[in-house]
């Protein structure tokens, strides 16, 4: 599942929008509107096997849940932005007819085993954006980002269910530089995870 920019040119954020702001480099975003809020959907319709695995779907779990969003405020030089996404969301339901030593072809009693796993980020960015700091008419700036990372998985199998969730932090740095004037504008930018 794709967001919006997430290419070379949207990590390095040359181009990119407040909704993505948890996928993009941390010091990019002194570029966004000041109290700018972006909000992403995902909502895409199961895909159903053909024979003989008519029987399986894989539909997106969650849909209601916002596929990325972002919120950012500016205070001078000093910018800070929360955000959200889904790095993965996914789920496959296989239905099947329960069979026994009796009755080898189908009892008539259905079950719908399923299988869902997301992976959600939840982020808080800071950045600084040193104007004029190393060339006039120049910008550089950096950034970190905090992350809380959960995977979440459950899993049904005839009547038997299991639910799993799993946390971990992670942390992002990024640099930008920005240099020229509009018509001759000049950036670079710059992230580790």
């Amino acid at each position: 599942y794709g967001i919006k920019l997430l290419n070379g040119l949207g990590n390095s954020s040359l181009l990119n929008s407040t909704s993505n702001l948890g996928f993009m480099n941390p010091a990019s975003i002194v570029e966004l509107s000041n109290y700018s809020i972006g909000l992403s959907y995902q909502i895409s319709t199961p895909i159903y096997f053909p024979k003989p695995l008519k029987e399986i779907s894989m539909p997106r779990g969650y849909n209601i849940i916002p596929q990325s969003f972002g919120a950012i405020y500016h205070n001078n030089d000093l910018s800070i932005g929360l955000s959200l996404g889904q790095e993965f969301n996914t789920a496959v339901k296989i239905e099947r007819e329960e069979t026994n030593n009796q009755y080898p072809e189908g009892t008539g009693t259905f079950f719908i085993d399923q299988i869902e796993n997301t992976i959600e980020k939840y982020s808080i960015s800071i950045a600084y954006n040193f104007l004029n700091s190393i060339f006039r008419e120049s910008n550089f700036s950096i950034g970190v980002r905090y992350n809380l990372n959960r995977l979440y998985g459950y899993e049904k199998l005839g009547k038997i269910e299991a639910e799993k969730s799993v946390f971990s932090s992670s942390f992002e740095l990024g640099i930008q530089y920005k240099t020229g004037e509009e018509g001759n504008l000049k950036r670079f930018g710059l992230s580790f995870i």
